[in-house]
């Protein structure tokens, strides 16, 4: 299905943050001469896929591009232009231009609470790939002066446009430095065409167009040469003599005193050329150089010279290196070498208090027509500070909000405390959101601090249910959930939630929410489930898509930190298809959700479906999402990274883990000691615990300090458990399990009582009390089952195999259908049955000794292949002990 594209430059705003001339080629004053490199575009036919323009400033690149964009169009092209400079260096600001210039709106209608206002950079580039795809006909889309946009993730949009784009779409980049994107590949792939600045250098046949265009039609074809040879070519340079040489009496005389041998060859040009120019004229010149862009009204403004108008016609009309951005040729800017030799005279020669006056009243100006993001960068320049201190206060929201220019307005901000500014609520308000969605957490505090102190002075002893104090609440306990100061967040948000009752549905769902994780993370399950209530009525207020999976990812963060992956799957598949329908799989909730999936699914016992999930969506889910949600998916991938057979290496783990606070990094370390031990790797596993700080020689159990959460307390009991019953220290164990027992009892987290039932049952088999231990095992199994918790009994196989097998099915007691079939389903994935009793027979007609169980013959062969009883272990996928336990029984039955 093909979409109509809006059209190039629909709905643009000159006075925008974006600017004029932004969104079309520049409109020159003059007719571009037909150079060699235009030329190999006429001559060949259909554009190639991929066109690159390289080559250093002055060579003429965007000139090329504008004549290719009108070639373009002039074929019937569909063309869209970027014009990018060092105020789109990061690439959400890049793509918030090109979502602007083809009509995609990619804020949506949510608040930044709930949603990082850039939006997800994958996902935002994957909705515009998909417009682009839909366009019917030859799309061709120009990005000039890409070097602008420093961002190391330019490549994953550029490769993205490259690589996955239709055929019909066509890209044309110019760049001063090399653009990256996957060029080795694009060469084998596709029709690439790369311009270079020896094609972009003027031949003689275009300097001799240059100087003819300009009257200077007597020179002889040795003079045309000689201006080639001096110049080598450069058209900044070509343009710079041909305008020197206009104003000489004798032209080809005043060639002879170019030697192109000065070090600074387009510095001295400026400088000759600047030596023609009426005083007057050089004074305007030096004025404006600091304005990036500037018009009559702009120039006539700052620099108080009624004049201006006229010394503009001038320059535009002999072509002085100035470059109309827009189809009415309101707004100009010079040539980036030009200005860079203004800049340094009029540093050189001018009064720093003209300086500041021009810029000042420059500022003052655009603020007045609403130009703020012009009118902020020179104030910033200047510096104007009661000027920067207004325009951040009116901008702060639109730039942060609207537009999602976090990092330009973080950096305003910046720039503007070093200078003393006094910062306004509004603009500490929004900088704190900034910082926290750029995860700046630390530096949130800060701000936090900084807004507290502005409020205290704007409404001095204002309570606090003040709307203002509304806000700094609010976004406090949004920078200590991220901060995993999980007691402020549980201390703060009641309050704030009973005095803002009527706030933004999306705000107050994202509050009640986090206190439902940060309760849940606590093991105050009530309070969770509370608080998930209070969320699921706000957000259904606002009838987004978003919002309610948002929720859905509290509750299945609740549900599985509880233990009842089969409620957490009943909520996935309500939200899920209608979040993928609605908001497409590239959504950033998506991949949040997927990671809480993959957790699901290895719950129920759906291994692999898990394990595709988590390869499919950990980067975006970890970067996307909160460390509950990213806990999920490092869990999952724990076996396999230590094995050595998954997508994700331990250090890639330790990697994402600790992209977030110590909690993470901690929760993992304590998993990898637990799967070592089911390894047989005792040695590592007992080296970890002792860095973890829950191990201390020569072999006891330490508890974690009392301020590290209770979710960390019970992995690190549970680790605990395991690394004394592996060291052989069984009654420290079991005083160990009986007291988490009865924690885990108390709070209601199914899955830890689960999981310490095992233990028990591992902890009664090593004491040789195999009924205590069946008993172990049936209270287990009674307490899964009607929550499908599968995963505790896959990850102790060896241990339930072998009670399994070695027990009759009537000694379990299980009585409730859910639990037998429970059962049978663990004796399926386990390949385990029940031991069948066997009719009495007379003693004479008995076997000396009972027959070996199936176990125990594959152990006995792997044995006699002369493996070790850890290689039997890994082999069986059994601990050391499990595999000396079936040693022990069968010299048992041989005497």
């Amino acid at each position: 299905m093909t979409q109509k594209i809006p059209a190039p430059g629909a709905q643009i705003d000159d006075h925008s943050f974006i600017g004029a001339g932004r969104f079309e080629p520049p409109s020159y004053a003059f007719s571009p001469v037909t150079t060699r490199a235009l030329r190999s575009f006429t001559d060949v036919g259909p554009l190639s896929k991929v066109t690159t323009l390289i080559a250093p400033p002055g060579y003429g690149k965007t000139v090329l591009m504008t004549q290719l964009y009108k070639l373009a169009l002039d074929r019937g092209a569909v063309c869209f232009w970027i014009g990018i400079d060092d105020r789109a260096s990061d690439l959400p600001m890049l793509l918030a231009a090109m979502e602007h210039a083809i009509g995609l709106d990619q804020i949506g209608d949510v608040t930044p609470i709930i949603r990082d206002p850039r939006g997800n950079i994958p996902d935002r580039i994957d909705r515009l790939v998909a417009l682009l795809n839909r366009q019917a006909g030859e799309t061709v889309f120009f990005l000039d002066n890409l070097n602008g946009c420093t961002d190391p993730a330019l490549a994953l949009l550029l490769d993205a446009l490259v690589f996955r784009t239709s055929p019909s779409f066509r890209l044309i980049m110019s760049s001063t430095i090399p653009i990256p994107f996957d060029i080795a590949r694009a060469r084998i792939e596709m029709k690439l065409r790369r311009i270079t600045a020896a094609e972009l250098g003027f031949d003689q046949h275009a300097t001799a167009a240059i100087l003819e265009s300009a009257g200077l039609t007597a020179l002889t074809e040795d003079t045309i040469a000689a201006v080639v040879e001096k110049t080598e070519g450069w058209p900044a340079a070509i343009r710079l003599v041909q305008l020197i040489m206009t104003g000489e009496s004798d032209p080809e005389q005043g060639l002879e005193s170019f030697s192109g041998a000065d070090s600074d060859f387009a510095a001295m040009l400026s400088r000759r050329l600047m030596a023609t120019f009426d005083a007057d004229l050089v004074r305007f010149l030096y004025d404006i150089a600091e304005l990036r862009g500037f018009s009559a009204e702009l120039a006539a403004a700052a620099t108080g010279d009624a004049r201006a108008g006229e010394w503009i016609r001038y320059l535009v009309e002999r072509n002085v290196l100035i470059v109309p951005l827009d189809r009415s040729r309101t707004w100009y800017r010079f040539h980036g070498l030009f200005r860079q030799f203004l800049l340094a005279e009029a540093e050189r020669v001018q009064a720093p208090d003209r300086r500041l006056a021009v810029i000042a009243a420059a500022a003052a100006w655009l603020d007045q027509r609403g130009d703020l993001a012009y009118a902020l960068e020179l104030a910033l320049t200047a510096p104007v500070i009661s000027q920067v201190s207004s325009i951040l206060e009116r901008i702060a929201h639109p730039m942060v909000r609207d537009r999602g220019e976090l990092a330009t307005f973080v950096g305003c901000v910046e720039r503007a405390r070093l200078l003393g500014v006094d910062l306004g609520v509004d603009t500490l308000l929004w900088y704190t959101w900034a910082l926290v969605f750029t995860r700046q957490y630390e530096e949130a505090v800060v701000a936090l601090n900084l807004l507290a102190e502005r409020i205290e002075r704007e409404i001095p002893g204002a309570p606090r249910n003040h709307a203002l104090w509304g806000r700094h609440r609010m976004m406090q306990i949004m920078v200590n959930f991220h901060l995993d100061r999980l007691t402020a967040v549980r201390e703060e948000s009641p309050g704030w939630l009973h005095d803002f009752p009527d706030a933004n549905p999306f705000e107050y769902a994202a509050i009640a929410g986090g206190f439902g994780i940060a309760s849940a993370v606590v093991h105050d399950f009530p309070a969770a489930r509370d608080a998930l209530r209070l969320s699921n009525a706000s957000i259904i207020r606002s009838r987004s898509d978003y919002g309610r999976a948002w929720v859905a990812t509290v509750g299945v963060t609740i549900d599985l930190l509880q233990g009842d992956p089969a409620e957490a799957d009943r909520q996935l598949r309500d939200v899920e298809q209608r979040v993928r329908t609605n908001l497409g799989d590239g959504a950033s909730i998506v991949s949040v959700l997927t990671l809480a999936e993959a957790r699901v699914a290895a719950d129920l016992g759906r291994f692999s479906d898990a394990m595709s999930l988590v390869t499919f969506g950990m980067e975006r889910g970890v970067n996307d999402g909160i460390l509950d949600t990213t806990w999920f998916g490092i869990d999952v991938a724990v076996e396999s990274a230590s094995l050595g057979t998954g997508p994700f290496t331990l250090a890639e783990l330790y990697s994402f883990a600790h992209r977030y606070s110590r909690r993470l990094p901690l929760l993992l370390d304590l998993a990898l000691i637990r799967q070592w031990l089911r390894e047989g790797k005792t040695a590592e596993a007992l080296e970890r615990a002792e860095a973890a700080g829950i191990w201390v020689k020569p072999g006891s159990f330490q508890a974690l300090a009392p301020m590290v959460t209770p979710m960390e307390q019970s992995a690190a009991c549970l680790a605990g458990i395991d690394l004394l019953t592996a060291t052989g220290n069984l009654k420290d164990a079991g005083a160990l399990l009986d007291e988490e027992t009865k924690r885990a009892t108390e709070t209601g987290r199914r899955r830890e009582q689960v999981e310490l039932h095992l233990m028990q049952a591992a902890i009664k088999i090593r004491s040789d009390n195999q009924d205590a231990a069946v008993r172990a095992l049936a209270r287990a199994i009674t307490i899964a089952a009607r929550r499908q918790l599968v995963r505790p009994f896959v990850q102790q196989r060896g241990l339930v195999t072998q009670l399994i097998d070695a027990t009759p099915m009537k000694r379990f007691g299980l009585t409730l259908d859910t639990d037998v079939t429970f059962f049978n389903t663990i004796c399926t994935m386990l390949g385990a049955s029940p031991q069948v009793l066997k009719p009495k027979v007379d003693e004479d007609e008995a076997f000396p000794v009972d027959p070996p169980t199936p176990r125990e013959i594959e152990l006995l062969q792997l044995l006699d292949s002369g493996l070790d009883n850890t290689q039997i272990a890994a082999r069986l996928s059994l601990s050391v002990p499990t595999v000396k336990w079936h040693l022990y029984n069968i010299y048992s039955k041989l005497g």
